[in-house]
């Protein structure tokens, strides 16, 4: 019966010493600058307004791109159905096409990735925290860099591999 007693008395001690005034103050709400809060909404709208930018200007161009490649392409389709209608040999020439034709498609896939990316970019400006946002960015820069890496892919197989194909037809 004394233990049960000691029990009580104890709980009772611990529990006064946890309502005393120095612990009653760990309960204050905490009172935060308006100044750090403008901060870091003027910091989500420069950082939104940022991606925003990019995106609309890397969705011009994309189209931009799709565009002269199917230009490209289609061009390329017209010369070997002329060359093959002359009786020239042009299964180089359809080859070559086949690998461009992959070389568009592998840089639209990076392309939509890219912009896919800019969009978590945006995302994460306002809802996380300055490493997670950086970490996001260069996540973009390296999808960015695989794209420029596909189109000078194709600007140089066509000047590597079509072009002297054409001219070895030609002779």
């Amino acid at each position: 019966m004394q233990r049960f007693f000691f029990r009580w008395i104890m709980i009772g001690i611990i529990a006064l010493t946890m309502a005393s005034p120095q612990n009653a103050r760990a309960f204050v709400p905490l009172k935060i600058d308006l100044h750090i809060l403008d901060f870091f909404k003027a910091q989500c709208a420069k950082r939104t307004a940022l991606v925003d930018n990019r995106i609309e200007h890397f969705t011009k161009h994309k189209e931009k791109r799709e565009t002269a490649y199917e230009t490209f392409n289609d061009r390329l389709t017209r010369l070997i159905e002329k060359m093959n209608a002359k009786g020239y040999d042009v299964a180089d020439l359809r080859a070559d096409q086949k690998v461009v034709e992959g070389k568009i498609e592998k840089f639209s896939d990076d392309y939509a990735a890219y912009l896919d990316q800019l969009a978590v970019v945006k995302e994460y400006a306002c809802n996380h925290t300055d490493d997670e946002w950086k970490t996001e960015i260069t996540k973009a820069r390296t999808t960015l860099k695989m794209v420029r890496v596909d189109a000078k892919a194709i600007a140089d197989y066509y000047e590597d591999v079509i072009k002297p194909d054409i001219e070895k037809v030609l002779q």
